[in-house]
């Protein structure tokens, strides 16, 4: 069979209509994108995100403002914070507006989608491409969220639009870059867009790998000039990165210091394969996970430290039972493919049900996996070598998967590969059902298609109430920063009921309980927190607070006895600790503990005082809402 730009359109009777159907398939893009950004502009899992949302947005007001980037080497990527920070000098630092960006990313994406999908598969399957990735809720859901995931879902398709490596058979020098004449502008431009995919995530540096060994496969000595542009093209845009990690972190990093805590949450022994936090971390309080790694390591460790710090850990674990890694990794595998949106933060199946755009949109994975598969069959029947850099962006996804963990939010960028291949999928069932291709000739991809469809619910999944809990969790976050308290403790006790055994929504219920002066129930929210997960020093913490402020101080001291063991370099427990003994008659103990406080934190204004003043101030001034 034969592809190209000329094929396609007269398959499905589409001659001479290209400017009606671009109308149309932009009014359906601009048109849902418009009905998305007002139906969730008043959510508040949107409108106040937390954990890596509050993080950018915080991150790139500050930049915007001109404060710089904060001390040390970056954590997360800087990618998404230097864009926003260049719209947040123009116009307000709010969600809304990170909503609109991505929004017009989204529709620069399908463009770009669709022009490299009819390069490389024809016409109609680029058509078919792109009406699929506008009719795609994840995709609709994720630009509404302050996160990386939309920019890097736009680089991905701008990497496919400049990939470098023509189809075989094809001259190198052809046009096979769709607007890009030449070699070697494409070339230089490719590996410039890998470098800003790399910048936001990694596991993209193997996609410029992947294309120089299909550049020196297929060209030979020839191709030693395109692979030297290549590099040239991904240092450039690496170098910036490279040197900041370096100069900030005093040795050589050229990239972001969260790719050890990733691989120990992926693969650590409780693991199952996604996204999991307790007991050991916890990033509310820790966003970089550093001081959960100086906690565990017994001493105060720097950011890269203790990047290698929970690598190190991952490893150790990993090599101690081969089998039961190999098991997770092929479980993280299987995740990979899953039909469901895995969360991390979000759950968009929850989003789903409250917004109406959402549900419009109603392309998911369990209908772009076998779409692409049948795509796939027809490109390698029919011998069609254009496929290469779909194929590879999306094997970079798997791996990723595989040694990380499984997260709808992590398969998002890769899925302009999946509907590349699903286009051609789309488009051959069109042909088939317009009775343009007969059914005998495309038995055999059809019949792979409806395999895959019929197989991959019974996929490994995640726990959808575990999922409703957090959500319900996060929630009620968001209401107790807002002052809705009554509705938050509702949220908060909606989550204990969905996942009892979750330390974390308990102590979210006696925070709230403190936040309303309620301090015997909060106590009580606390104590179950602690009998589920006892080495929680922040719960410790504030159940020791609680019985303080209640003056019950004898009964607090095991509490801040037990939170300074589990935390021993908190100057702000150490501190109250000293004060409660203070209270208690035990003067010689409080000071110890002060001038402790002080060790860890030299300088440290609190300890300062309580060891200044006569008699010492009272206990359980710090609220008890960490």
């Amino acid at each position: 069979m034969e592809w190209g730009p000329s094929r396609g359109m007269e398959g499905i009777g589409l001659r001479g209509i290209d400017r009606l159907g671009v109308l149309a398939l932009s009014a359906l893009a601009v048109g849902l994108r418009a009905a998305t950004v007002v139906s969730m502009g008043s959510d508040p899992r949107l409108s106040e995100p937390i954990l890596d949302g509050r993080y950018y947005l915080d991150l790139s007001a500050r930049l915007a403002a001109g404060q710089g980037w904060p001390p040390g080497p970056h954590f997360m990527s800087p990618l998404l914070p230097a864009l926003l920070s260049v719209v947040f000098r123009v116009v307000s630092a709010t969600p809304l507006t990170v909503h609109l960006l991505h929004a017009a990313l989204g529709i620069a994406t399908g463009t770009l989608l669709a022009l490299a999908a009819r390069r490389d598969f024809g016409a109609g399957p680029g058509w078919c491409a792109a009406i699929l990735f506008a009719l795609c809720g994840p995709i609709l859901a994720m630009e509404g969220q302050v996160l990386t995931e939309s920019l890097l879902l736009f680089l991905g398709a701008a990497a496919l639009w400049a990939w470098p490596v023509p189809p075989t058979g094809e001259r190198p020098g052809g046009d096979h870059g769709g607007w890009i004449r030449g070699t070697a502008p494409r070339e230089l431009l490719f590996g410039a867009i890998c470098g800003c995919l790399t910048v936001g995530r990694a596991t993209f540096a193997l996609l410029p790998l992947a294309a120089v060994t299909l550049i020196l496969v297929r060209r030979g000595r020839a191709g030693r000039s395109g692979v030297a542009l290549v590099l040239a093209g991904l240092a450039v845009s690496l170098l910036p990165l490279g040197i900041h990690q370096s100069t900030r972190s005093g040795a050589v990093s050229l990239m972001t210091m969260n790719g050890g805590l990733n691989l120990y949450l992926g693969n650590k022994p409780a693991a199952r394969g996604m996204y999991s936090l307790r007991p050991e971390v916890d990033l509310e309080q820790d966003i970089t996970a550093t001081r959960s790694a100086s906690i565990l390591a017994g001493r105060s460790l720097s950011r890269l430290e203790a990047d290698r710090f929970w690598s190190e850990r991952a490893r150790t674990g990993m090599l101690a039972d081969p089998a039961r890694t190999a098991r997770l990794m092929g479980r993280k595998a299987l995740l990979f493919l899953t039909p469901r949106e895995i969360p991390q933060i979000e759950d968009f199946q929850v989003l789903e049900e409250h917004h109406l755009p959402l549900r419009l949109a109603f392309v998911r994975f369990w209908l772009l996996l076998p779409l692409a598969v049948v795509g796939t069959v027809v490109l390698v029947r029919d011998r069609n070598g254009a496929s290469s850099g779909w194929v590879a962006l999306i094997l970079i996804g798997w791996l990723t998967t595989t040694v990380f963990f499984a997260t709808g939010r992590y398969r998002l960028p890769i899925l302009v590969g999946f509907l590349g291949l699903a286009g051609v999928g789309l488009h051959r069932i069109c042909l088939v059902i317009g009775r343009r291709e007969g059914w005998f000739g495309s038995r055999v991809p059809l019949a792979a298609g409806v395999i895959v469809a019929a197989t991959q619910f019974a996929l490994p999944s995640y726990s959808v109430e575990r999922a409703r809990a957090y959500d319900a969790y996060q929630m009620g976050l968001r209401l107790q920063k807002a002052d809705r308290l009554d509705e938050a403790l509702a949220s908060m006790r909606r989550a204990t009921e969905l996942d009892p055994r979750d330390a974390t929504n308990w102590h979210g219920v006696g925070v709230i309980f403190v936040r309303q002066g309620k301090l015997r129930e909060a106590a009580e929210a606390y104590r179950q927190a602690i009998a589920i997960d006892p080495r929680e020093a922040t719960t410790r913490y504030n159940l020791a607070i609680v019985l303080a402020r209640s003056g019950q101080e004898t009964l607090a001291l095991p509490e801040f006895q037990a939170a300074v063991e589990i935390d021993p370099l908190d100057p702000k427990v150490r501190t109250d600790y000293g004060i409660a003994l203070a209270r208690t008659g035990n003067l010689p103990a409080a000071v110890s503990q002060w001038q402790e406080a002080l060790r860890v934190a030299p300088g440290y204004a609190p300890a300062m005082r309580a060891l200044q003043s006569a008699p010492p101030p009272a206990a359980g001034r710090n609220p008890a809402g960490s």
